[in-house]
């Protein structure tokens, strides 16, 4: 049973100290997004060139997560985060020196390294010490506290690179991952989980996860909607760019970044409001619904450019929104269907497939503009984002066939 012990706060200020940590360490979460039409214009950047930059982080991600978060099994998930906000420091230094599009990849990598050693483990360390009455909650707070870090991310990086430059961006924001780090060591103590160097290195068997049916259908589901995500994350400064460059009286006096940050920032009520949404009428139900959602305002989002920039903005907010709104509820679906001795290994499982969604979903979108017109047109745009709307209703098929109908809130040891 987790015990108060492993931790100088209780309750829900354990609760909210993690958030804040996990917030913290995503302050230069979003730099890389936020600056990205400055980098295509300086690096000579094709739109499949600026994909990979964008997806390359969630390969990156993919290659720690199965030893970082399937480890959690063996090792102290306290001990993972910290490492995780350390090689996220690291990474902002390296591309606030980068030189060009394979510098700033090596650096990219590294910093879905460091984000694969924060999101699971910090939840995992929050999970394993949290006593309460409602579980779920707690992981879908800490699950939407990710709006916070990624929508000041957005706002910051802006802000900094208009005023200071695009290097600027890099290196103010790596005090974020550090102020993670010193909080979430302060708050947390080790569990003493005795642990060897090769149980970092230690990949978990997959297979019994893979048995689980239940698990698998929110896998695959949170794999289209991360997929969905950072698409949106990876462009919305580029889109939002290219609809004030076709109306340029219209987009007077508005603030881009600050428009991706709220947008963001959004994030944050849907994903809780979603979760509450699920415990309440079902979690697939709700799932279902919320991923057509996406998929009918996605389908109309590149070509509301066409229109005028405040609606292009408020597509923005409207699919910013949606998409959130079954976050959280996706995650608790997966860790309340996990079996209690694979839980480690099914969120590490979870995390890999999930964000290399996030991977190839930029990507994708960045190759499909390229095809399109290169990003220079409504149509190009519009079917961009057309396409990513096409692959998230791959979700409610599989969804319907691998969940029960019946699946009940999450309930976790301790």
């Amino acid at each position: 049973m987790a015990s108060v012990a492993h931790a100088r706060l209780g309750g829900t200020a354990l609760v909210v100290a993690m958030c804040l940590a996990m917030a913290a360490s995503l302050l230069g979460f979003s730099a890389f997004g936020a600056i990205t039409p400055a980098l295509i214009g300086e690096w000579g950047l094709s739109k499949t060139e600026a994909g990979w930059l964008n997806g390359i982080f969630f390969v990156g991600y993919m290659i720690g997560v199965p030893s970082l978060v399937g480890g959690t099994d063996r090792i102290d998930a306290r001990l993972v985060f910290l490492v995780g906000c350390v090689l996220s420091a690291l990474s902002l230094a390296g591309l606030a020196l980068a030189t060009g599009f394979w510098s700033a990849m090596a650096f990219r990598v590294l910093g879905g390294i460091g984000f694969a050693g924060c999101y699971m483990p910090g939840l995992k360390a929050l999970v394993d010490r949290y006593e309460g009455s409602h579980p779920s909650r707690a992981v879908s707070f800490y699950t939407a506290s990710y709006a916070i870090g990624a929508g000041a991310s957005f706002w910051l990086s802006g802000v900094i690179a208009a005023e200071l430059g695009w290097r600027w961006a890099f290196w103010i924001t790596l005090a974020g991952p550090l102020a993670g780090l010193a909080l979430a060591a302060w708050t947390l103590r080790p569990l003493g989980m005795p642990s060897k160097l090769a149980d970092w290195f230690r990949i978990p068997d997959f297979r019994p996860v893979f048995s689980n049916r239940p698990a698998m259908g929110y896998i695959v589901a949170y794999t289209l909607h991360t997929g969905e995500l950072f698409v949106f994350l990876s462009w919305v400064v580029a889109f939002l760019t290219f609809a004030a460059a076709m109306h340029p009286a219209g987009s007077a006096g508005w603030d881009i970044p600050l428009i991706s940050a709220i947008v963001t920032v959004v994030a944050l009520p849907s994903s809780i409001i979603g979760n509450e949404i699920a415990i309440r009428f079902g979690r697939r139900r709700t799932i279902l619904v919320v991923m057509m959602a996406t998929a009918l305002v996605a389908a109309g989002t590149g070509f509301s450019a066409a229109l005028s920039f405040p609606a292009a903005a408020f597509m923005c907010l409207l699919y910013g929104t949606i998409i959130a709104t079954d976050s959280s509820a996706l995650t608790a679906g997966t860790v309340g269907a996990a079996r209690p001795d694979e839980r480690g290994a099914t969120m590490a499982l979870h995390s890999f497939l999930g964000f290399g969604g996030g991977a190839v979903g930029p990507l994708i979108l960045g190759v499909t503009l390229d095809l399109t017109g290169g990003g220079e047109t409504v149509a190009s745009w519009g079917i961009g984002f057309a396409v990513i709307a096409a692959l998230t209703l791959i979700g409610p098929p599989v969804l319907l066939r691998l969940v029960g109908r019946e699946t009940p809130a999450p309930v976790m040891a301790g």
